[in-house]
């Protein structure tokens, strides 16, 4: 009897981590890259790129051809989470 009831309890519990296991896959965040030049004041918002840092050297700016640097890297908030919940 008690290893019937111990079988049934060990089923039940493998259903219930198999079931919680199969959760909703977790949304990687909105990370975004500032860029600045540092001669005209041009900027431009970009998505992060794997390897960007603050103070390096990115592209060249398409106003004045001069390189621009990183300023800023940030994560955005999403909106249906802030919906007042801690």
């Amino acid at each position: 009897m008690y290893g019937i009831i111990g079988v049934a309890l060990s089923l039940y519990t493998v259903a219930q981590f198999r079931r919680r296991s199969h959760s909703k896959p977790i949304k990687e965040p909105d990370v975004m890259t500032t860029e600045e030049c540092q001669k005209c004041g041009f900027k431009n918002v970009r998505k992060f790129v794997k390897g960007d840092y603050i103070m390096k050297t990115a592209e060249d700016c398409p106003k004045c051809k001069k390189p621009m640097t990183i300023t800023s890297i940030y994560q955005i908030e999403d909106k249906s989470k802030k919906s007042g919940e801690f």
